[in-house]
């Protein structure tokens, strides 16, 4: 399948079709924070960039950092890098930020925890959602003149499908916009105001098609 928009006008007739817009792309990631001396961050950034963090579309060795202070004080087993145990430190450090996608993650904090000074070093994980800049070329949605019904998408998406599996309410429902997806990202979202209402067909990773509204 070459691209989405020729899919819509095989699934929906080319003359129902009022108007076509290439949606931007959306994905769940995370984002490791994680608190280090000012003399290793250059280690930190390039030991995770090596396990696939910090790649932002096709820039890579992405990062945010700002300086700060930090506070520990450590027991009487500790070794601590900077200051001494038993005392109350102050010291300063840098909050580094850096993307990764999930199935990086383990793979990027292993390389940080290789590299990092300190015993036990600060990091924190955060789930959140990303952007592209640009619209992509396999997210597409179509609105329509006239509205189509469930049971014609279905139908002509394989006639085989055993509909009497669903409530004849849902088959009845009729829909003006569609939306396409053939990414096939396990890790793709969509913001809430390009869906609601919409009948979203999108592409598993296996290669099959989800439905959804």
């Amino acid at each position: 399948m070459p691209n989405p928009l020729n899919f819509a006008k095989k699934l929906l007739s080319p003359v129902n079709i009022q108007s076509i817009e290439f949606l931007k792309k959306f994905e769940k990631k995370h984002k490791i924070v994680v608190y280090i001396p000012e003399n290793s961050v250059t280690e930190v950034i390039h030991a995770m960039s090596s396990a696939g963090a910090g790649r932002i579309g096709d820039y890579t060795v992405c990062s945010f950092r700002v300086k700060g202070k930090g506070t520990f004080k450590g027991g009487k087993n500790t070794k601590p890098v900077i200051g001494t145990k038993g005392k109350f430190e102050i010291v300063e450090e840098v909050r580094l930020e850096m993307v990764c996608n999930k199935e990086n993650l383990q793979d990027a904090l292993d390389k940080m925890l290789d590299v990092h000074p300190y015993e036990e070093p600060a990091y924190e994980i955060y789930d959140i959602i990303t952007g592209s800049t640009k619209a992509g070329k396999n997210l597409v949605k179509i609105n329509l003149k006239n509205s189509v019904s469930f049971i014609e998408i279905l139908n002509k998406l394989n006639k085989k499908i055993e509909i009497s599996l669903l409530h004849s309410a849902e088959l009845k429902k009729r829909f003006k916009t569609v939306m396409i997806d053939i990414s096939d990202n396990a890790n793709k979202y969509y913001p809430v105001d390009n869906v609601e209402g919409i009948l979203k067909l999108t592409k598993s990773v296996n290669g099959e098609f989800n439905i959804s509204f």
